[in-house]
Formats: C-alpha cells, structure tokens, sequence
C-alpha cells in the first residue's frame, strides 16, 4: 500500500482555518426557527464552535494574522448592485416592511421608568426606554384560510426607493429647516425633483434588516442621537423672533452626531426634529388625515423610536420643531433585472407562527402617537 501523504504542518491550519470559517458561516445563514433570545444564544452557540475549531492549531491562527493583513479595505470592495441608483445626497433602502412589528421592553421610560424587564415583557413602546435584542416580532394581521383552518399570518411588503442622507436642507453643517407644514415641505422635495417620504418608507429606513427599535439599536440613548434633552418651555418666548426661537431650539446641524446612522446609512432618523411623511397606503388605518409625524424629537416627553407617529396634527400645522426629508425612486438596473436587489425576508417573518382566528388580530400596539 502506498503510503498516504499529508500537507505539511502550516498547511495543515490553513485547512483547518479555512473549514472552520466556512462552517462558521453555514451557521450563520440558515434561517432561524424563533426571532427570541433563543436565536441569539443559538447563533452564539454556533459562533463559539467555529472558534473553537479555528484555535485547534496555532499555526492556523498565525495564518489567519497574516491572511487579516492582506484583507481587502473598503476602498478595495467590489461596487454594490445599488450603487449609482441613487443621487449623492442620498442612500439607497431595499427591504421587507412587517404591517405590525412589536419587541419585548426591557426598561421602562417617563412614568414606567421603574419598570424592569430582564427577560422581555411587552409595554406600551412609548414607555419604554430600551428593548430586548433579538424579540422583534412580525404579528399576524392578514386573515388566511388553508387546509381547513382560518388564521391570521403576518404581512411584509417589498419597499425599494433613495431617501435623503438628512432632514431638509440636507446639506453638511446646517440645522434642519423648521416651522414647515405638510404642504410646504412637499413643495421643497418637488423643487428638487424629489417627494415627501412615505410613513412606511421612514420606518424601514429606521428599522433595517433586523427590525430595530430605533435607528441605531435597542435603547433610546441620548449619547447617540440628538434626543431626551431637557424640555424648554415656548409659551415663555417669541418663537416669531430669531431670538426667542434660539432659546427653543436644541436641533443639531446635519453631521453633528457621527453615531445617529441607521442601518441604511441614513442620519438622524431617531430625534432630532420630527419630519412630515405622507401616509403610506400600507397606514391608512392609523389616521384620517394625509400625512404623518415621523422620527421624533430632542427634547423629554418625544417619543423617538422607528415605529411612534403623530397623527393628530394635521396637514397644515406647522411648528418650531418640525421639519422633513425627500424620497424618490431609484434609476432602474441595467437588464431591468428587478429582482437583484431584493432582501430576504426578516428573521421574524420565519418564526411568527401564524394567530388563531379564535382571536381578533393583534392590536397595532406599535402604532401609537405621540
């Protein structure tokens, strides 16, 4: 019998490295079977297996070091099938929208601030300051009758379109414009040949892929975005003087908070000023009136998470700290290859187990105002 060779010892870890960061990433792109903490310890679990595998051989560790340095920068990646689809100015959104999405609170706010919740427990989102990771929840709200049995399954829609990098003016260094109403800010996006945002498209800009809370995770977190300041009082001031409204105004320049980016790269999604969307067919449920309040705003008593909006205010109401962005659609892909871009369904989308019909469909308990 021939003798059997094997790679010498250094090519041996590169092997071994090589199969444990493939395995690793088989882990990782299955589709989960729950959106809970058990996913979380699951893929954690998985992670700590390949690297357990990848440590077998110290050697394979000097050559993933040395394999680290010729690792390809930013500059060096290939271009995104997006990419040139969008102005400049502004970032490119592709993803599922869930009609009814709910998280587990984990910390209260304002009234329930002494509220704990280590495990998760559901809370009005308007009283709650930091969420359970991993517990989005897609609810099932579409009625559905299959092999004999009625239920009620969740609903996505696939949304694709350019949103502004930052609230009206967009541009470096300046604060967002204010005292605007819904007609007026739809005249400004026009005149740039862009248009209001939809109620939906805000909200999954905000929440990317993994359905986040707010733009930048699970908590509210003034050290992040421009929110939670201390409330200032306007019936004390001029707000039609410049220098009474200065005495109101905590709005920030676009740019000023390097952290506040959402998922999609857009800024200040989460406080800041609250924005004027027009109200996405996929809402009509949530107001009478055209248009929404999206995003919230800097001081106390704002609610600044992705899905809070204010319905109550109509149209032409403007004030000292409302604004807005614009929105359009993307240039179509070369081939007109419409599916390219489009995302996988969430991790919720998976695991939500559809509602007996016994029960009325879950309350849009994320869909509160402000």
């Amino acid at each position: 019998m021939a003798p059997i060779r094997l790679p010498p010892p250094r090519r041996w870890a590169l092997l071994l490295a090589l199969a444990a960061s493939a395995s690793s990433f088989a882990c990782k792109s299955r589709s989960a079977p729950s959106s809970g903490p058990a996913d979380a310890g699951a893929a954690g679990a998985d992670a700590s297996l390949g690297e357990s595998d990848a440590r077998a051989s110290s050697d394979a560790a000097d050559t993933s070091a040395a394999a680290a340095d010729d690792a390809p920068t930013e500059a060096d990646a290939p271009a995104a099938p997006n990419a040139g689809r969008c102005p400049a100015d502004m970032k490119y959104v592709a993803g599922e929208y869930c009609k009814v999405l709910r998280h587990k609170c984990v910390k209260g706010r304002d009234e329930k601030k002494h509220v704990r919740c280590p495990e998760g427990c559901y809370l009005d989102p308007r009283e709650c300051q930091e969420w359970l990771p991993g517990s989005a929840e897609c609810l099932g709200t579409k009625y559905q009758f299959k092999n004999g049995k009625e239920s009620y399954v969740p609903e996505y829609f696939h949304l694709e379109f350019c949103m502004d990098d930052a609230e009206w003016p967009n541009k470096p260094g300046e604060k967002p414009t204010v005292f605007i109403d819904y007609f007026q800010a739809q005249k400004m996006c026009a005149s740039v040949g862009k248009r209001v945002c939809t109620s939906a498209e805000f909200t999954l800009a905000c929440e990317g892929p993994e359905q986040l809370p707010t733009a930048t995770g699970w908590k509210i977190d003034g050290s992040v975005c421009n929110v939670d300041k201390e409330w200032r009082d306007w019936h004390r001031v001029n707000l039609a003087t410049k220098e009474g409204f200065a005495k109101i105004d905590q709005s920030e320049p676009v740019g000023s908070r390097a952290t506040c980016v959402s998922p999609y790269g857009v800024r200040d999604l989460t406080g800041n000023v609250d924005e004027w969307t027009t109200l996405d067919k996929i809402d009509h449920a949530m107001t009478d009136h055209p248009a929404q309040l999206k995003g919230g705003y800097y001081a106390q008593g704002a609610h600044p998470f992705c899905r809070a909006h204010t319905d109550f205010h109509p149209p032409d109401f403007s004030f000292y700290q409302i604004g807005t962005r614009c929105c359009s659609t993307p240039t179509p892909l070369v081939g007109g290859d419409a599916g390219a871009d489009a995302s996988p369904p969430p991790a919720s989308a998976v695991s939500s187990a559809p509602s007996s019909v016994t029960s009325a469909p879950p309350a849009a308990s994320t869909s509160a105002g402000r």
